[in-house]
């Protein structure tokens, strides 16, 4: 180990490194190939489908374009341009050319803002800058500014996205004509750069190319400065920046197109290898992000048509942002930080708007991606030595490349790209986890104006916990993790605690604005819900004495629902992350996979470990990465091993992390000649990321969208959605809601395309799910409540969604509300069902105001119980309304007949049931119906009853009634289940700590939120003593009874296996294997087919 590289060549220690590289790569590639395109993998029918042959077809064309298109082109200018020509065309064909310019529009607006407020306000007078930083705290300050904008307009009251709107593009625009020529120099310098990167000819000078520039840009800006000494000031803007547009584009022919040897020292050429790998790694990035342009329109995946897309609705109805829109779903209270940001690309005819706009930040994630990479492979020594030597380092061309393996291998993630598709907030709590990275990174690289990137990592700290609930805990404990390492970097660098202490005052004002948006957005979750952070945090909260409002209901902390044991667990989703994600866990994780590349990123990251020098001295930056990377792995490993539902965007961050750690070792891997065999064997890994990534997104769509060679543009997803509405037989019930966008409705549909009306709209799973709160509608007095909090204008009821199973409920529900006069029927359609929320007729303003005009009455009443009103004080009294015959009898009784008595309607008396029940009393006579209402013969009822008739004379075999299950296993909640959809009222007694111990962890949410829905008691810790005739006695934990009542009692205690005597059979000489039950142990039928299938491998 101490002489890695003899001769040229690696010693025997790198050549073993790399040959099990090699075989580990080849495994990476074959195991996932075979887990997830063959059998029951997840993608052995998606690669059939005829769309996704034709995707197959135009990658491979999209492929030839781009990488022939570079192979035939050799100046970097042409290119350039050919990439354009390619993004445009294919962006257009696929209907996605006016979201990606609007986005980019918008995305520009915001940088510029953020570019004068850094320059002009925040760090007026800095003159250190460097182009990563400066661009992201462009974006920083510009979308903190945005958001605190729409806070302001909403806090009076004038909180509407037009509004919004306006203010951005023109600031933006202002911004832009202030600072015109810098940023028109910078674009242009940029562009001309890349071209410079890409150019493939034999020499292209480096150093030149810089001095030439300066020089030139000196000469010309002091020529136009006295030449429009006296012009007004925009002139003088465009004179500058023609000059510089001159410089760039002067040098740029002068320097590329030089072959001649400049003095000495002064000149260095790009080596021809760095260049090709720059223009392969474009042509890569530019293809992979086709891909998502490809599918952007067709990939609107469940949680985007949920709330991604509803903002206008969910944040900015009435009067803004801080208005309660009365829905009960925990997701419309989470941080709305990036819908606040996004409002105005929400309301647009096409949903390609705001995901466009996430696509971009991807693209800004994979440039932070590449100065992170640049940063973390950096030597603060070397550059202090250069500082102390009075020459400043600058980044050489060489020290890109570990940016470039960045870009690349992040664009190949479909853990990170994939969301890219959605409207959700996980891609921009990603950017700002990295900017906060790159800054804290930054100060640890140079020494001069350190405040400010303090400033960067602290105001994006702040800025990702508006955007995503969890970001309380990822955010935090990367910024965590960033203070312990400051505390002991500034024990050692006493100048620089100085030089922050000195700078205080500038490092709290530049916080105003991140900071200004967290008070802004947890203000909005604070005023609605009273919790300042919602999701699974509320019983956190409440802990420190915060109190959960009406209607919403406090979550709890995961749990692990394993019946495995944690270590088992954790092994076990750790080997199906890296190399086979099937099994009932992985559903979410292969939607945003990381896929098997980050497997060959760890075992370069343990051969890195191994292969270094133990006495080479590492960076400080590495040193600090150490600090915040490890810790960040155990709290992913502890989510992996604790939640029943694992989603791949999840772990985001941490693919990010293996990614920098991977270039890192990259860097050391060239000094031992390890470079060239690790690089090629990602090659393959690549090809797959390529095709996973194509084939999966969150919608589980197939294919690209549709080519159209004319087309106007963008996709109109909203006249789509109301096409849709329409066919289900909508068209009225549309036209209805969509009079006002602040109609408020409720909908009894499929969750989340009943969603889709054009106003503020909840779904009946919204309520009873676990994000919701079930005990909202477990009567119909709690529903009117709820509907009288939210404003509910309209009840809308979706044709085949209620009837007999799951949701029969909800149907006696809506009924028995329509019979109470809460609800009146506004649509009665074939198709649909569309109540309307009616109060009662004397308190109808309307009717009152009619009497007043027309009839000169005025209504003075109170409401009584019918039998109260009789005995209530009459005077001044002129009508009683009772609601039964038995009020006017018992007035008769106490006051003697009335003046006059007339019978308006006959309240009749009204039975729920359950349908089986009715199908039976219909069998027997008993029940008729009549226009859809359905009669009961009450005098045959009484007969049948006292002729002493049983459920099951009239083939009614199942129970009716409370009945206690003893046992929580699978078994005994199972049957609990069924027993509770049926109409019973069901107990499950367990004596063990859990319930359900032993349910799949795909299988328990649905059954403990059934358990919500029907009302199942459960008693875990509670151990059987007596049986009763009416009752169960139970002994709990702490040693106290206590009588559960039931009707009937369930065993299900388990199961013992039955002892087979096979003596007889063993002394013939015929073998006996015991299999399944009868192998000591009873369990369930996985069991049975492993152990026949295991006695049969061994015959």
């Amino acid at each position: 180990m101490q002489n890695q590289r003899q001769n040229g060549r690696p010693d025997a220690a790198v050549r073993m490194a790399g040959l099990f590289l090699v075989l580990f790569c080849v495994a990476a590639v074959l195991i996932p190939v075979k887990t997830l395109f063959t059998g029951n993998g997840f993608f052995a029918d998606y690669i059939h489908f005829t769309e996704s042959k034709r995707m197959y077809v135009e990658i491979a064309i999209l492929a030839v374009l781009i990488f022939g298109g570079l192979a035939l082109l050799k100046r970097g200018r042409s290119r350039m341009y050919w990439l354009t020509a390619v993004v445009l065309v294919f962006s257009w064909i696929h209907v996605v050319f006016l979201p990606m310019v609007v986005s980019a529009v918008y995305l520009i607006s915001l940088l510029a803002i953020g570019r004068f407020l850094r320059k002009r306000v925040f760090f007026r007078g800095t003159v250190w800058e460097r182009s990563y930083f400066s661009f992201y705290m462009d974006f920083l300050f510009g979308a903190s500014f945005a958001i605190v904008v729409y806070c302001l307009l909403s806090a009076l009251g004038v909180g509407k996205i037009a509004w919004m709107r306006l203010s951005v593009y023109a600031l933006g625009v202002a911004a832009l004509g202030f600072d015109f020529s810098s940023i028109s120099c910078q674009c242009i310098m940029g562009w001309q750069t890349l071209s410079w990167m890409l150019d493939g000819r034999d020499k292209v000078s480096v150093q030149v190319i810089e001095a030439e520039k300066q020089a030139l840009l000196f000469t010309g800006r002091h020529f136009w400065n006295r030449k429009c000494r006296k012009k007004t000031w925009w002139q003088q803007e465009f004179a500058v920046f023609k000059c510089e547009a001159t410089a760039n584009s002067v040098t740029g022919h002068v320097c590329v197109n030089s072959n001649k040897q400049a003095v000495s020292g002064a000149s260095r050429e790009i080596p021809r290898r760095v260049r090709r790998a720059w223009t392969l790694a474009a042509g890569w990035c530019v293809l992979m992000f086709l891909i998502q342009v490809g599918r952007l329109n067709i990939a609107l995946d469940f949680d985007t048509l949920w709330y991604g897309v509803r903002s206008q609705y969910i944040v900015a109805g009435g009067t803004g942002l801080y208005e309660n829109p009365g829905l009960v779903g925990m997701v419309y209270v989470y941080s709305k930080g990036f819908e606040v940001l996004t409002l105005p690309l929400c309301d647009l005819a096409s949903h390609s708007y705001l995901t466009f706009f996430n696509l971009w930040l991807a693209v800004l994630g994979i440039g932070a991606m590449v100065w992170n990479a640049v940063l973390l492979t950096g030597n603060r020594k070397q550059e202090t030595e250069s500082r102390e030597a009075g020459t400043e380092k600058k980044l050489t061309y060489h020290s890109v490349l570990p940016g470039i393996m960045a870009a690349v291998l992040t664009v190949s993630v479909p853990g990170i790209m994939n969301m890219a598709l959605t409207a959700k907030a996980d891609l921009i709590t990603w950017l700002l986890q990295l900017i906060m990275l790159g800054c804290f990174f930054q100060y640890i690289h140079v020494y001069e104006n350190h405040w400010i990137f303090l400033s960067g990592a602290a105001g994006s700290y702040f800025l990702s916990l508006t955007m995503k609930p969890t970001s309380l805990v990822f955010s935090t404990a990367v910024f965590g993790m960033m203070g312990l390492y400051l505390l002991w970097f500034w024990f050692h660098e006493r100048v620089a605690a100085a030089d922050l202490f000195h700078h205080m005052v500038r490092l709290i004002g530049s916080l105003c604005l991140p900071f200004g948006a967290l008070v802004g957005i947890w203000a909005r979750t604070m005023k609605i819900t009273g919790m300042p952070v919602t999701s699974v945090f509320t019983s956190i909260f409440a802990w420190f004495g915060f109190k959960m409002k009406y209607p919403f209901a406090t979550s709890e902390l995961p749990q692990n629902y394993q019946e495995e044991s944690t270590l088992h667990v954790l092994a076990r989703r750790i080997w199906q992350m890296l190399m086979q994600p099937q099994g009932e866990d992985m559903g979410h994780v292969i939607l945003a996979w990381g896929t098997s590349l980050m497997a060959v990123l760890i075992v370069m990251l343990v051969l890195y470990g191994i292969l270094s020098k133990r006495g080479e001295e590492q960076s400080h930056i590495w040193n600090a990465a150490l600090v915040i990377f490890f810790p960040f792995v155990i709290v992913s490993l502890i989510s992996l091993s604790m939640l029943y539902q694992i989603d791949g965007n999840y772990f985001m961050l941490l693919y990010s992390m293996l990614i920098l750690g991977a270039c890192r070792a990259m860097e050391y891997f060239k000094k031992i000649g390890f470079y060239p065999v690790a690089s090629k064997c990602l090659a393959p890994l690549l090809v797959l990321n390529l095709i996973v990534t194509a084939i999966s997104s969150w919608a589980w769509t197939a294919g690209f969208s549709e080519i159209h060679f004319l087309n106007k543009g963008r996709v109109n997803h909203r006249a789509q959605e109301q096409a849709r509405m329409e066919e289900k037989g909508n068209t009225l019930i549309w036209q209805e809601v969509s009079q006002n966008p602040e109609n408020r409705v409720i909908a009894f549909g499929t969750h989340p395309y009943c969603l889709q009306f054009p106003c503020n709209v909840e779904s009946y799973k919204d309520i009873t799910s676990p994000w919701g709160n079930v005990e909202l509608v477990n009567s119909p007095e709690a529903f009117e409540t709820y509907m009288a909090y939210a404003k509910t204008d309209y009840v809308y009821a979706e044709a085949g969604y209620l009837g007999p199973g799951s949701w029969e409920w909800s149907l006696d529900l809506l009924r028995e509300l329509i019979h109470s006069g809460s609800l009146t029927d506004l649509f009665a359609l074939p198709f649909n069902h569309h109540p309307v929320i009616e109060s009662g007729l004397l308190e109808d303003e309307a009717v009152q105001d009619i009497l007043d005009r027309n009839y000169g009455l005025t209504l003075d009443y109170a409401k009584a119980g019918s039998l109260d009103m009789v005995t209530a004080d009459h005077e001044g009294r002129n009508f009683l309304f009772p609601s039964s015959q038995t009020a006017l009898e018992y007035y008769q009784q106490l006051y003697g007949a009335p003046d006059r008595s007339q019978i308006v309607f006959n309240t009749p008396i009204v039975l729920y049931t359950h349908r089986p029940i009715l199908e039976a009393f219909q069998k027997e006579g008993l029940v008729t119906e009549r226009d859809g209402v359905y009669y009961m013969d009450m005098a045959g009822l009484v007969a049948e009853i006292e002729a002493g008739t049983a459920w099951a004379d009239l083939g009614l075999p199942e129970l009716y009634g409370t009945v206690a299950v003893i046992g929580g296993g699978m078994v005994g909640c199972e049957t609990a289940e069924y027993l509770a959809a049926r109409g019973c009222k069901v107990s499950v007694i367990e004596m063990m700590d859990k319930i359900a111990a032993g349910e799949s962890t795909t299988i328990l949410p649905t059954l403990l939120e059934n358990y919500k829905t029907y009302g199942v008691e459960q008693y875990p810790s509670h151990k059987v003593k007596e049986f009763r005739m009416d009752a169960v006695v139970c002994e709990n934990k702490d040693g106290a009874e206590v009588t559960i009542p039931c009707d009937y009692i369930v065993l299900a205690m388990g199961a013992r296996s039955n002892e087979f005597d096979a003596a007889a059979l063993e002394a013939a000489s015929i073998p006996v294997y015991s299999i399944g039950d009868a192998a000591g142990k009873a369990a369930d039928i996985s069991n049975a087919i492993r152990t026949g299938y295991d006695t049969a491998c061994q015959l």
